[in-house]
């Protein structure tokens, strides 16, 4: 009797410690990425300081509207980004633009400090329950991997442009353009299987493309 009631009372301490510890686990991350941020610009000054007048220099040297055209074309990159992924959890939870803006930027500052962008995979996934998360796994990488189509089909023309006098340099850029998609579509089809990928609709990936190609546009300008 003693011993069962050792062993609840035990239960109970650890299920309430748990449930504390999860309540300061999306706080301690944010710092963690912020602390991490700091350091990462701090040891790259370090590696490789920048002098304020070299600085000045070049700033005067563009012209003063440039810098901001290059601000709002960066600022409607990221807020075509947000409404991208804002598109892409609609059916799995109802987001608010705003909302949208705060994960994609806080994901991207977790990204930063990560090895291959696996910040932006794990950070995004603690906004949502515990249930949805492999399918938010899922929605990252499909908005991931359009932008990744554009990127890749753009990029190919444009190299076709550059060498379209090279007869060799072109075949050797279709070979390589063809195996890269086969090992898209490859790597699709292995993930389609495990992260809910075949239950996307067509709708999806049509609105997920076209803002896919609109980012690009912003971010190439």
């Amino acid at each position: 009797m003693i011993f069962s009631v050792a062993n609840c009372c035990i239960f109970r301490a650890m299920t309430s410690t748990w449930h504390k510890a999860k309540q300061f686990l999306a706080p301690s991350i944010k710092i963690l990425v912020f602390i991490g941020c700091i350091t990462l610009l701090y040891f790259h000054w370090t590696d490789r300081p920048v002098r304020m007048d070299s600085i000045l220099f070049y700033l005067k040297e563009i012209p003063y509207y440039s810098i901001g055209l290059m601000l709002l074309l960066s600022l409607t990159s990221w807020l075509v980004e947000s409404k991208k992924w804002q598109v892409l959890v609609k059916d799995i939870e109802e987001i608010r633009f705003r909302e949208s803006i705060i994960q994609s930027l806080t994901a991207q500052a977790a990204s930063f400090i990560t090895p291959l962008r696996a910040g932006e995979f794990a950070y995004k996934a603690l906004f949502y329950e515990r249930d949805d998360r492999k399918s938010i796994l899922s929605r990252v990488f499909l908005g991931n991997l359009c932008q990744m189509i554009v990127t890749v089909f753009l990029g190919l023309i444009g190299l076709l442009f550059y060498i379209k006098k090279e007869f060799y340099g072109t075949l050797i850029l279709a070979i390589t353009g063809i195996v890269c998609l086969a090992v898209i579509y490859a790597f699709y089809q292995y993930l389609s299987d495990h992260w809910h990928l075949k239950d996307v609709t067509f709708k999806l990936w049509k609105e997920t493309i076209a803002l896919s190609l609109l980012r690009y546009l912003f971010f190439a300008s």
